[in-house]
């Protein structure tokens, strides 16, 4: 089972924390001083990964109408977003994942496999937020209002210089209006299982492996060769562009790599 987690939930981590520690609506900078007091700790169960700020569970809070009002201004900060990326970055330790986020596609993992943009009418956005938000004893506000602040955000995230809001390159893109969670689940599915099975991307950071050493390497040795054995390629123009291939070398000796 592959394991879920919520960006958004982390993104709203930090407005969260802010408010718990009476500083909403503080500058900017006032705001990036006061990271390294914010510690989130990721932890996986029952076939999620939840997260814990300072210890706590900030629980459906986190999703208050009091944070939704604080989130597009804090997340807009350059350094909170490179901040809580890297933290998203290092969820890759849990294995594969299934990650929800407004810029997850664009900015946290450009290059995932499956990219899905879950898009709904801003009426039926409002209604489920409403429905969310329900459940929150201090949140007993209107329908109205909860769409005006959703709207804020959207026209606040679609705006920023940093990291704006828009659907990734090669993302899906799945109408969700009039559809239930299980059949937006089950659409999804549909998609991946009807694709080509996939590699993992070139050169990808897991299990230990560094691209930039790799990368280093790879130039060092095409001089090396090129230098003093006087290695050459010939046919490049026959590999593809896209798709798979298959490269095989005579090796003449165990110095005959394919470079």
């Amino acid at each position: 089972r592959v394991p879920v987690t919520v960006a958004s939930a982390e993104r709203r981590a930090v407005p969260w924390q802010i408010i718990r520690d009476g500083l909403a609506g503080a500058a900017p900078e006032a705001i990036v001083r006061h990271l390294p007091s914010i510690v989130l700790r990721f932890f996986a169960e029952t076939g999620a990964v939840l997260l814990a700020v300072n210890g706590v569970d900030p629980g459906p809070a986190i999703r208050s109408l009091a944070v939704q009002e604080q989130v597009s201004a804090v997340a807009a900060i350059p350094e909170v977003r490179a901040w809580v990326g890297e933290r998203l970055r290092s969820l890759t330790t849990f294995g594969d994942l299934v990650i929800e986020g407004r810029d997850i596609g664009t900015v946290v993992f450009p290059e995932a496999v499956f990219k899905f943009y879950l898009d709904a009418d801003p009426d039926e956005r409002s209604r489920r937020r409403y429905r969310e938000q329900q459940n929150l004893a201090e949140d007993r506000t209107d329908p109205a209002e909860v769409k005006r602040a959703l709207l804020r955000r959207d026209a606040c995230d679609q705006s920023r210089s940093t990291a704006p809001l828009v659907m990734a390159r090669g993302a899906y893109r799945i109408e969700t209006t009039h559809m239930t969670i299980e059949e937006v689940a089950a659409k999804i599915l549909t998609i991946i299982q009807g694709l080509p099975p996939h590699r993992p991307p070139k050169a990808v950071k897991q299990d230990g492996f560094k691209p930039f050493v790799y990368h280093m390497s790879r130039v060092f040795f095409l001089c090396y060769l090129r230098v003093f054995h006087r290695y050459a390629t010939h046919g490049r123009e026959n590999v593809p562009n896209i798709g798979g291939c298959i490269l095989v070398s005579n090796h003449a000796s165990f110095l005959d790599p394919i470079a």
